[in-house]
């Protein structure tokens, strides 16, 4: 891989590691927000919806122009726009505010996780893609490794907002490096037919049967995920046994496990295929998935060891599924695909936790109840998932993969 994919990728993330964080905390939080704001399952199911369906309106309504621009200085914009939704997630004082704040947030940081798949798409070509995905995904592991036990940390030990600061904190510093590093990536302008509509944008995507599905395919992934994830750390409180304070063990140990496996799942993704890697850790994943929203109350060990399984899986599914996605669409409309594509699944994260959080209960004496029906959800939903990927074909064939714009 080349120094300047290697310094781009870094940067890239990077701004995962703080949007990962930002989506992230806000689960184990959870048990936090009911004993200050006193939330319920409902309302904090509607908390993480919130946060999705405003991103997947910005999602919608920025589609039409990621292609029509310099994808630094889209990159740059929005990612402010980021790190002050986050600043004020942290002068939240009520719940009614930190709705407010949350949904400022996911008007920007669902289009920004579009736009840094785009990103990595026109800087990586097709043979390395699965690697740039597997550096990609590390940002995930050390978001959980570092980032979400620091901010439980934080939030558990001084105040609850104290973690909204620390990210938008170090949002400002990677916006400078975005600046210093990424240079202009403007290759797609040149691959461009005159520009199109708002409509034209769409109905391009919607009409293209090889995009449409994998639009699909994505939604489903972020829907079947989402109606069990955030409430997770709840469950396993409530049910398991784990106090609030050792939350973190759960995200330090699938975090472990996953910085290492990411980059060697990458290479294995180029190397068998993305839809045979996509098969294995997909049917692997719900043996993991079925425990984990079904155990009772086991020891610590047992408990971590299914965490460790659960995360070393789902991220293969993810790093797997994030390749097929990249290569469903062509360069020229590239940005547009990933930024609609951000937009549904923005709307299948909301869907899926108000859903959750509609069928999950919990009783007078604490104890988290129906959480096996949406494990039953997800596992319904990831073999569906599995079927559709087979059938997402790579859009950018053999054609030389040009990346970098001018300077």
């Amino acid at each position: 891989m080349k120094s300047q994919e290697k310094i781009i990728l870094l940067v890239l993330a990077l701004i995962n590691f703080t949007n990962i964080i930002d989506v992230m905390v806000i689960a184990p939080m959870n048990p936090l927000l009911h004993k200050q704001f006193g939330t319920n399952p409902e309302e904090f199911g509607i908390l993480v919806s919130s946060y999705a369906l405003c991103a997947g309106v910005s999602g919608l309504l920025t589609s039409f122009v990621m292609d029509k621009y310099d994808r630094k200085l889209l990159l740059l914009l929005i990612y402010a726009g980021f790190a002050v939704g986050t600043f004020f997630c942290g002068l939240s004082n009520s719940y009614e505010q930190l709705l407010i704040a949350r949904s400022i947030t996911g008007l920007f940081g669902g289009v920004l996780f579009g736009l840094v798949m785009s990103i990595t798409s026109d800087v990586i070509p097709p043979e390395r893609r699965g690697m740039g995905m597997g550096i990609l995904m590390t940002s995930f592991s050390l978001a959980s490794t570092f980032g979400v036990p620091l901010g439980l940390y934080l939030a558990n030990q001084y105040f609850l907002q104290l973690p909204f600061f620390a990210i938008a904190g170090v949002a400002v510093l990677i916006t400078l490096m975005i600046y210093a590093y990424i240079p202009p990536i403007n290759s797609h302008l040149q691959a461009q037919t005159p520009q199109k509509s708002f409509g034209k944008t769409i109905e391009q995507i919607i009409f293209t049967p090889n995009q449409l599905l994998a639009v699909v395919f994505s939604f489903l992934m972020n829907f079947g995920q989402f109606v069990y994830i955030p409430f997770l750390s709840d469950y396993f409180v409530s049910n398991v046994g784990f106090t609030t304070d050792q939350l973190p063990l759960i995200y330090l140990v699938g975090g472990v496990c996953t910085f290492f496996t990411a980059p060697l799942v990458g290479k294995m993704v180029d190397k068998v295929g993305r839809v045979q890697m996509l098969w294995l850790f997909g049917t692997l994943f719900l043996i993991p998935l079925y425990f984990c929203t079904n155990v009772g109350h086991v020891s610590m060990l047992v408990a971590l060891l299914l965490i460790a399984a659960f995360f070393i899986t789902n991220n293969g599914r993810v790093i797997a599924s994030s390749t097929i996605t990249s290569m469903a669409a062509p360069a020229a409309n590239r940005g547009s695909f990933m930024s609609f594509s951000a937009t549904i699944n923005s709307v299948g994260i909301g869907l899926g936790s108000y859903l959750g959080g509609v069928i999950i209960t919990k009783t007078p004496e604490g104890v988290v109840e129906h959480y096996n029906v949406v494990g039953y959800i997800a596992i319904a939903v990831g073999v569906l998932v599995m079927c559709l990927g087979s059938r997402i074909r790579n859009a950018e064939g053999e054609a030389t993969h040009t990346v970098l714009g001018n300077e």
